[in-house]
């Protein structure tokens, strides 16, 4: 069997690159970007928005459950424009524009021309989990840009020869693992499908080499971070897997796939995995296909969430368009060529008010119920919902943050004084810090926030948001239920608000028992 990957497209006698469809991507980028404009005024801040909020007030160079580039970029964004919500959203706007183009980009890498560019960047326009990953902050929609990045290099590297490429290579993924670290889980399937292709030969190549030096050299400083901090992130992982995250079975998390990608984008994504797997003219590229499969098995085999494999579509997008509008030159079929992405665009239109919020919570659930149809449900604190995750954690934040000032009111300039709220979760924990004013100092033990400590708080007046009086009862000499928040469809509805007086234990002591499940 030819190696490949060595000789270069001028070598190989390849045609050119065809044109870059810069028309139509740029319509329909610029579609992506106004879909993320209107927001139904009854939806606020997504709660992972305020934690994150939080730790841009504490930067450094790790958390206990992310890395630190999206935060060092949320910080800069509130430097320079404030944390308005629109403010706080521009950056990840921007990211799946990006996304989006780079699915583009790397249909024309596969040979795919006009059509086929078009068609891929379709495809992701209407995915739900691309819009709705889109519609607040979040690492996630960084990690839409890292992988397909990191696979329209290797394309290139296939198509042209040129290791040199793998220097970025290795600077896409370094940056991608500061990112999230889930970008691990991309790059050894990229390497381990090219152990299963002819293109193995890269890997005696040093570029390669020199790439995963570069990648490692950024992530470095969070890899000190975590080993100065006890490696807390894998205590993290092992509490989310065992107590937090829905344990899917292997048909649950296919099926989500197809609701997360659109159920009509069955026509593509299946179509691109079967052509880079199998067919002829797609043979240079087979190592995205198997790179694919590598990354569901892992998924399957760790009990991930559903969305987890998301940012690994674009290349088997980019695949099928390039299958689809190779078929369609043929007379008999060209009407299709228009009526494939008609289709893909008009079964688009029924899930947009699932994936953006645009339109009021009760007629959302509503929506949802008639049409039977709402996203999977990825943690066990959210199974009680009416509304879908990440809609109803957009809600609720201002009742809470006004039923507690309502509790701190009541209390005497003496409990004020020594008072410190203790939130359950870095939800509510996160919300009161935005969005109190004059409140006693906020603490928690939930996740960065136990790491970050209790401050001066000395115990003597605990007010308790989401903990039960029995809960509170063992450590305070007096323990009652004051207040609960009522705001209906949000994740805060029915939260108990409960003040304990004169500790028991100080709080030095039992801070290490505070440590909630992560």
């Amino acid at each position: 069997m030819t190696d490949e990957s060595t000789p270069s497209a001028a070598e190989r006698g390849q045609p050119s690159l065809p044109p870059f469809a810069w028309g139509g991507v740029l319509l329909i980028l610029a579609v992506k970007v106004l879909l993320h404009l209107p927001m139904h005024p009854a939806y606020g801040y997504f709660r992972d928005e305020l934690y994150y909020l939080a730790c841009a007030d504490n930067l450094a160079w790790g958390y206990v459950d992310h890395p630190p580039l999206s935060i060092a970029i949320l910080a800069a964004t509130r430097f320079i424009l404030g944390d308005a919500l629109w403010a706080i959203r521009l950056p990840v706007v921007l990211a799946g524009a990006a996304s989006l183009f780079i699915t583009a980009m790397l249909a024309r890498e596969m040979g795919g021309g006009k059509y086929a560019q078009v068609l891929a960047a379709l495809t992701l326009l209407i995915a739900p989990v691309y819009l709705a990953m889109g519609s607040f902050y979040s690492m996630n929609t960084f990690e839409q840009v890292a992988w397909p990045l990191c696979a329209l290099l290797l394309a290139r590297i296939i198509r042209t020869g040129d290791a040199n490429l793998w220097l970025w290579f290795g600077a896409v993924a370094g940056l991608g693992l500061l990112n999230k670290h889930s970008m691990v889980v991309f790059g050894f399937a990229l390497v381990a499908a090219l152990l299963f292709t002819p293109h193995r030969t890269q890997l005696l190549k040093p570029q390669v080499y020199l790439g995963g030096v570069i990648a490692v050299v950024l992530f470095l400083p969070h890899l000190i971070w975590q080993a100065m901090s006890g490696f807390p992130t894998l205590d993290f992982m092992r509490a989310a897997q065992a107590g937090k995250m829905v344990a899917h079975s292997a048909p649950e998390f296919l099926f989500g796939q197809v609701l997360l990608i659109h159920p009509l984008n069955l026509l593509i994504w299946p179509v691109g995995l079967a052509c880079l797997l199998f067919a002829p003219w797609l043979r240079a590229y087979r190592v995205l296909g198997i790179a694919f499969l590598i990354v569901i098995a892992i998924n399957l085999l760790t009990v991930a969430k559903t969305y987890y494999p998301n940012p690994a579509y674009p290349m088997l997008f980019a695949a099928a368009g390039v299958a689809y509008a190779r078929w369609f030159e043929a007379p008999k079929l060209r009407v299709l060529r228009f009526a494939l992405p008609g289709v893909i665009v008009a079964g688009g239109l029924p899930l947009l008010p699932i994936t953006l919020p645009i339109i009021a919570p009760e007629s959302l659930l509503a929506y949802t119920q008639a049409i039977g149809i709402s996203a999977p449900r990825e943690e066990h604190s959210h199974q009680e919902l009416e509304l879908d995750q990440h809609m109803a954690d957009r809600l609720g934040w201002e009742e809470l943050t006004a039923a507690v000032e309502a509790v701190v009111a009541d209390l005497t300039p003496e409990e004020r004084s020594g008072a410190v709220i203790f939130g359950s979760n870095y939800g509510n924990a996160s919300a009161l810090q935005f969005f109190g004013s004059g409140l006693p100092p906020v603490i928690s033990g939930h996740n960065a926030y136990w790491y970050w400590g209790h401050g001066d708080a000395d115990g003597s007046v605990v007010i308790g948001v989401g903990m039960s009086a029995d809960g509170l009862a063992p450590m305070f000499e007096s323990v009652e239920s004051v207040a609960r928040v009522d705001a209906p469809l949000s994740v805060v509805h029915g939260t108990v608000i409960t003040v304990g007086r004169n500790a028991l234990v100080s709080i030095d002591t039992i801070w290490p028992q505070l440590k909630l499940g992560m």
